[in-house]
Order: structure tokens, then C-alpha cells, then sequence
């Protein structure tokens, strides 16, 4: 047996103390390189409107911000580690306040105000510090009301009935539907739809879900 040679990485992959020192110097050398990277890359920008509203957000929240205030500037990241600290800078001096919309933590609140960017609260109080927060959680932060709905319509005519006869089905089905109908306390639900839809009930022809 053949044994291929290798050779040691017990100072790359072995964090003992005498190694992690050489390590460190490496690994922040290659955040610097991120860092140049972020900052130029095409794939993080800034989409300016209303020089009064900045907005720093990223991900879903981005999509959610745009559909609430679709004037406020926001930058639009792709890559948001490491951040890209000049790109902040310089979106936080080209509006007037600068707010930060996330969710479940401070990611971005955090490196903006290690940046020494002043951070603002939403005009009607902060946004909720848990959970998903949703377009109606950024409206109501920054005072933005629902549009008015149409009133519900009125002497619409009540929907038909939807339980059927085996006379109502058609012969290919029929025998499925009585089938159904005679375990239907065993089969109700979306376990039936789902686990028994594909499968052919008795040997059947077509499989138990070619009625629905």
C-alpha cells in the first residue's frame, strides 16, 4: 500500500498559543483584503432619492423599506461582512438622518455607531427588537397611515354548495369519490392531499389525489 506523503499544518490548523499569534497577523490581513474588496465592489451601492431620509438595511428588509418609503436613500448591499466603512460614511454625510432598519439583532446599528455616525430614531418610536419586522412595523414606526380600503361589497350571492353526489361526479372519479367518502374520518385532512394523492387507492387506474 502506497501512502501519499503530506505535509504538516499543525501551525495553520492548531491553535496553540505560539501558533494563534502568526495566525492572527493572517487572518487580519485577509479582512483588510475584504475590507478593499467591499468598498469597491459593484456589488454594494447606493441608490439615492430624498437626501432628507437615509435608511441603512439589508436583505428582505431592503424590499420591505423600498415598498414603505420608496423615496428615502438607502444603500443597497449584497455583501454586509465586512461592512464597507467609507461607503457608510459617506451615505451618512449626503442625508440628513440616518436611520437603521433590522431585525433580531444590531449588526448594523452597531458598526455604524463605531463609525461615529449618529443613528436616529424612527419619528413614532423604535421598531420592535424581536420577531420579523414587516412593512406594517415600519409604517407605524415612521407615522406613514394604511391607504383607505374599499368598501366590502354587498348582495353577492352565497357561493354554491360543494358537497357532491355520486351522481355530480364523473364515471372516471366516481369510484374514487365513494371510496373517499367511505374513509373520509380517516383520510380528512392534508395527509390524505399530500402523503396519498400520488399512490392508486384498490389497484386503481388513477392515483387518489386525480379527484381533487
Amino acid at each position: 500500500m502506497n501512502l501519499v506523503p503530506t505535509s504538516p499544518t499543525r501551525k495553520k490548523y492548531v491553535m496553540m498559543p505560539a501558533f494563534a499569534v502568526k495566525r492572527r497577523i493572517a487572518m487580519d490581513k485577509r479582512e483588510d483584503a475584504l475590507v478593499a474588496w467591499v468598498e469597491a465592489t459593484p456589488l454594494n451601492g447606493v441608490e439615492m432619492h430624498d437626501p432628507e431620509i437615509g435608511i441603512t438595511c439589508a436583505g428582505a428588509l431592503y424590499n420591505n423599506v423600498r415598498e414603505v418609503l420608496p423615496e428615502a436613500s438607502t444603500p443597497k448591499f449584497s455583501v454586509t461582512w465586512p461592512l464597507p466603512p467609507k461607503k457608510l460614511c459617506d451615505f451618512a454625510l449626503s442625508v440628513n438622518k440616518l436611520y437603521v432598519v433590522e431585525e433580531t439583532c444590531t449588526y448594523f446599528a452597531n458598526h455604524v455607531k463605531v463609525l461615529d455616525i449618529e443613528v436616529s430614531v424612527p419619528p413614532q418610536g423604535p421598531l420592535p427588537r424581536g420577531g420579523e419586522v414587516l412593512p406594517a412595523h415600519i409604517k407605524a414606526a415612521f407615522g406613514i397611515g394604511e391607504p383607505p380600503h374599499p368598501a366590502p361589497a354587498q348582495g353577492l350571492p352565497a357561493p354554491p354548495c360543494v358537497r357532491r353526489s355520486p351522481q355530480d361526479v364523473c364515471p372516471r372519479h366516481r369510484r374514487h369519490w365513494l371510496l373517499y367518502a367511505r374513509y373520509r374520518r380517516a383520510l380528512q385532512g392534508c395527509r390524505f392531499r399530500h402523503r396519498y394523492g400520488s399512490i392508486a387507492l384498490n389497484g386503481t387506474r388513477h392515483g387518489a389525489g386525480s379527484f381533487w
